[in-house]
Parts: structure tokens; sequence; C-alpha cells
């Protein structure tokens, strides 16, 4: 338990009582842990990736601009798996899209079509998945040391998904089938990412299909989950994670990050439009317009005995919130969410990295040595 004090002297006081449940506990710092959700993404990712009616199962031969809008032509792909070398045909061009980005190009738009689509089964499954991990640790070790999510040394007293709308996509993707279907797979007017909420009324927000819309922020996850594990998840992220690194692409945002962006605004500002007030940056990118909390669950054994029925109600209850939540698609095609029994096919593969690996993660302990400070780096256009 998290005990904060009004001074010094009060908390020297305090100690001889607050000893004993102090030693009871391990915190886990929201802001420095999220690296492993951009794992827990990429490892589901993969894994997801059976279908091949999916993009990567497919080569792009022509790319058309429409406004903000970057329409792939899609034809056969001979090879299997997906190479993301060969995967954009195109020859290079210095057209830029009307928002002044660069046409996405070779393995970093190989990069963005894997990650485009599922955002409301990715989040909603990750965030159970932790969520039922922690549950899971917490009863294991009775009378032991329980893990507490934390922010700066506040407690988190909340976390779950917010739903609303990305406000400064660089572009979105289309894809044109060689069947003649086109299709949407995120609409930024219809987005989601998890957050985490603090006693003092701070936040942390993690959102890892950002990267579809042009932001390029990944970081390398491998130093964040332990390797040589036995499930699937694990397998996976140890795969990917063979030459010493493991890219996934995830946004973190919180105080501190938000003080960052605030400067290098503030350098761009010119004296006549005036500095931004801080809390408009976050503000500008993201809309939130209703939270979904997933900290409140708890499994009642009577009420549910099976706790795979359990976790499935836990999907199908959030998911339909989130999307409720959304609305319906602004256009026709422009995701699957609407098709309840899919989605939740794709919620549970990501639930079951979420836990595999959180599970790996709080077991080994690994999370005592996490840097104080993220290293997110940015892909570089090939």
């Amino acid at each position: 338990v998290i005990t904060r004090y009004c001074s010094r002297e009060c908390q020297l006081t305090h100690w001889k009582e607050h000893k004993a449940e102090c030693k009871r506990t391990r915190l886990v710092d929201a802001h420095t842990a999220s690296p492993v959700f951009g794992a827990v993404f990429t490892a589901a990712r993969m894994n997801t990736m059976r279908d091949e009616d999916h993009p990567t199962f497919h080569k792009v031969h022509s790319k058309e601009i429409k406004g903000s809008e970057c329409h792939l032509h899609l034809g056969p792909n001979e090879s299997m798996p997906i190479d993301a070398l060969i995967f954009d045909m195109t020859k290079p061009t210095k057209a830029k899209l009307q928002t002044g980005a660069d046409i996405p190009k070779g393995s970093t738009l190989a990069k963005m079509v894997l990650s485009d689509g599922d955002v409301f089964e990715a989040h909603v499954g990750m965030a159970v998945g932790f969520h039922n991990s922690i549950i899971a640790y917490n009863g294991m070790h009775k009378g032991k040391k329980k893990l507490q999510l934390a922010y700066r040394g506040s407690p988190i007293v909340e976390y779950g998904i917010c739903v609303g709308s990305h406000n400064t996509p660089d572009f979105t993707l289309v894809y044109h089938y060689p069947d003649g279907r086109v299709e949407r797979r995120q609409d930024p007017q219809r987005h989601c990412w998890l957050y985490f909420a603090s006693e003092r009324k701070d936040c942390v927000y993690v959102d890892c299909c950002l990267l579809p819309f042009g932001y390029l922020g990944a970081t390398d996850a491998a130093r964040y989950v332990p390797r040589g594990g036995a499930s699937e998840a694990e397998k996976v992220v140890d795969l990917m994670a063979a030459g010493g690194r493991l890219i996934a692409p995830m946004f973190v945002y919180d105080r501190q990050a938000n003080r960052q962006v605030q400067a290098l605004r503030d350098e761009q500002t010119t004296a006549a439009t005036g500095a931004l007030d801080e809390t408009s940056v976050l503000a500008r990118m993201m809309t939130e317009t209703a939270r979904v909390c997933v900290s409140d669950l708890d499994w009642d054994e009577a009420a549910c005995p099976s706790w795979v029925d359990y976790v499935d109600r836990c999907l199908t209850d959030k998911l339909r919130e989130a999307t409720d939540a959304a609305g319906p698609p602004r256009r026709p095609g422009e995701d699957r969410v609407l098709n309840r029994e899919a989605s939740l096919d794709v919620a549970i593969e990501y639930y079951m990295a979420s836990e595999q690996v959180w599970r790996s993660v709080f077991n080994s302990e690994c999370f005592k040595q996490y840097p104080s400070q993220l290293d997110i780096a940015l892909f570089v256009m090939s």
C-alpha cells in the first residue's frame, strides 16, 4: 500500500507502523513498464495474421494520394510469409501528402500495414489480460508481497480504455484488393487507447495503434520482457528479439512527455501566434469521449464458475462498451468491429498474449530493472 505524508518528519514517525505493510508491496510503475504493452501488441499481431485476406499477404503495386488518404492498390504476394523488404513494389517519389507528410514507403510502410486495424480488440484484450495477470499474481502470493501499480509514487486508482478520436493523423491507409474490395482498417474518429489514472489525478496513456496514422514512435521492448518462456506469446517475443532488439510501435503520454512536447511546440511557435498552454498539447492530438474501466473487473465464481467463460464475458462486455461508445463506422468497410464474434476471437488473441507476457514479467520480477526513462525512438523512413 502506498501512503502519502505531509512531511518527511511525519513519514519517519509513522514508519514503525507502516513498515510491515510496506514490505508486502511491490511497486510497478505504469509509465516505465509501458513498453511491455508494445511487446504484447507486436507478439499478438503476429499471431492474428493467419488470414490470407490480410493486406500483408499482398504486395503494394501502386499508390494513389487523395487528400490525406494514402490508397494502396494491392496485388498477390507469391512469397509467404510477408517479406517487408519487397512488400512495397512502387518506385520512390518525392511527392507529399496534403498534410505535408512524406508518402509512406518501403519496410516502414510494411510496419504500418502490419499495425493497422483491430484497434478496439487489441486494447481491450491487452487491458483485460493485464488486469487478470495482476489478480492471478496477487491471488497466488497471499501473505507475501503484492503488486501495486503506481505512477511516480502515487497509486493507480483506475485503468482501462479511453475511447475518442485521434485529431492529427498524417494520413490514413485505404486498401484496394485485387477482387475490387476497398477497406479502411482504422478510422481516426473511432479510436481508443489505454489509460492509467493515479490518486494525484495524473494520467499515463498508452496507444499501440498510431503507426498507421504516420506517427513513427517506437521503443525497443527487448529488455522489458524475460526470455525463454514456454507460452506461445513468449516464443514469438523470443523470435522477434533474436537479433537483440524488439522494435514495438507505441505512443506513451504522461506529464513529462507533455512538457517535452510543449517545449518542442513552443520552440516552433512564433511570437505572433503565442505559446500553447500545457493542457492543449494532448487535447490537440486526442479527444477523449468516454472511458471503459477495466480495473473494476472481479471474478465472481458463483456467478461465473468457469474462468474461460469469465474471460469471454469480460472481453465481450468491454468490447461492446468501447465500440458502442465510439459509435458506428463513418464509412462502409471502415473496420470489422461490428462483427462481434470475429472481434471476440481477435480480442482473445491479444488477451492471451497479454496474460502470458505479463505473468512472465511479474514472476521474473524483471520490472525491478526497468530504466527510469523510456527509450522512445523514431522509425527511419526507408
